[in-house]
């Protein structure tokens, strides 16, 4: 598995609840392959284990719910501190990464970047909020990417921190 895993989720027939499947795919085809593993899913599940326990660092990116459409938010991720119970069919990123501990003993560190949606419905466009804002979402996850591969190629060089 590369150092990176970036997984990009939603459901692309669903109009912006996409905007990850979205994002990840442009990822994806603009960032050196040697570095970073890219998965679009439809919804994070328990299989998603093993890959995750691979990565050095893992970046979750989903449509919002709770932020204004076509805001962008970025945060580090721990592992949820309850199990997910054992007929979960997805996962949130923190779910995820508790089930991912909770069998291999330890998780990677992870971020989540999501980005406010306005429209849930039967589609496939997304709005313009959503649309507006992929360019910046893009920007702020190869930073990241950058960021960490200047540290994983650099390990006694201290490489700024910030998550955006």
């Amino acid at each position: 598995m590369k150092p990176i895993l970036v997984i990009g989720c939603g459901n692309s027939l669903r109009s912006d609840d996409g905007a990850g499947r979205h994002a990840a795919r442009q990822i994806a085809a603009t960032v050196p392959q040697d570095d970073v593993a890219v998965l679009v899913r439809h919804q994070l599940t328990p299989d998603l284990a093993e890959p995750v326990r691979k990565a050095r660092l893992v970046i979750f990116i989903d449509a919002s719910c709770e932020d204004p459409p076509g805001k962008i938010q970025s945060r580090r991720l721990a592992p949820e501190a309850a199990m997910p119970g054992p007929l979960m069919h997805h996962l949130t990123p923190a779910g995820l990464l508790a089930f991912t501990k909770s069998i291999y003993g330890n998780c990677p560190p992870a971020v989540l970047y999501s980005v406010g949606a306005r429209c849930f419905e039967f589609g496939e466009v997304l709005s313009d909020e959503v649309n507006h804002c992929l360019p910046e979402l893009l920007t702020r996850i190869r930073r990241r990417i950058i960021r960490q591969t200047a540290r994983s190629n650099n390990p006694g060089q201290i490489v700024g921190s910030s998550v955006t």
